[in-house]
């Protein structure tokens, strides 16, 4: 068989059941890039977005034989956000994710596209609301107005230390809150 991009993602999946490592590289050709956009825009790190790919894939690849998967579409986008979800839980990506990340811009970037990052950013958002009154002005500030933690210090008359106070304690609650929601901790080991 010579030309996989003619077949379906079921048909692709067929074959890479059967160790054929060329329906592999069709099916990682026709999603990197929008996976790669997912990650991307989501993380704002070129390298952190390529990791969570390639460990997206190489599971995909390492447990082929096993794989019950209906809509390898939806299937791969629905890992990659576990995948993000528990790269950002596990700290590996810290406060760069959260001085990086730019709500509305995701927004914009996926109006037609991917209900798993909708998902993520009404997470965010929702626990934005939850969060003490000034705790969530120093967040917003920080994150949709991308102002510095000297910047914000200097508009609400506080002291830096204060603002990092409350970005650490609106962070640590974040990350908390995504361990606690199983829907987000979906992994694939």
């Amino acid at each position: 068989m010579g030309n996989y991009s003619k077949l379906s993602d079921e048909e692709l999946v067929d074959f890479i059941k059967t160790n054929n490592e060329a329906a592999f590289v069709e099916l990682y050709k026709r999603y990197w890039e929008g996976l790669y956009k997912l990650c991307f825009q989501i993380l704002q790190d070129q390298d952190a977005a390529k990791d969570v790919l390639q460990e997206v894939f190489v599971w995909f690849w390492t447990h082929r034989a096993e794989l019950k998967v209906y809509a390898v579409r939806n299937y791969l986008f629905v890992a990659v956000k576990h995948k993000v979800a528990n790269y950002i839980r596990k700290d590996h990506t810290r406060n760069v994710f959260y001085e990086r990340i730019k709500l509305q811009n995701v927004d914009e970037a996926f109006v037609d596209s991917s209900l798993e990052v909708k998902e993520l950013i009404a997470f965010i958002r929702d626990f934005t609301l939850e969060l003490p009154d000034k705790c969530r002005t120093v967040f917003q500030m920080s994150r949709t107005e991308y102002l510095s933690n000297k910047e914000i210090a200097n508009r609400l008359n506080i002291s830096e230390k204060t603002v990092e106070t409350h970005l650490t304690t609106a962070l640590n609650k974040l990350r908390k809150k995504m361990g606690r929601t199983s829907a987000w901790l979906f992994f694939l080991s």
